[in-house]
């Protein structure tokens, strides 16, 4: 990845923007699930420290970025 932001970088291309909306993406969707996920964890009786669920992004930029 270090390549590809310096190489975007030499373009003219703001990687810091790109990764902060792609964080903006994942944190948004983890808020959407939290009340069905804590809602889970009641009925499983589990303490949410000891329960983690894998989640893929795929993220599909266009030549600016975005």
């Amino acid at each position: 990845m270090t390549a590809f932001c310096a190489k975007m970088e030499e373009l003219g291309l703001d990687c810091s923007l790109m990764w902060a909306k792609i964080y903006d993406i994942i944190i948004k969707s983890l808020l959407c699930i939290e009340p069905m996920t804590k809602q889970h964890l009641r009925r499983s009786n589990v303490h949410r420290n000891n329960c983690y669920e894998l989640l893929g992004y795929d993220i599909i930029l266009d030549s600016n970025l975005t």
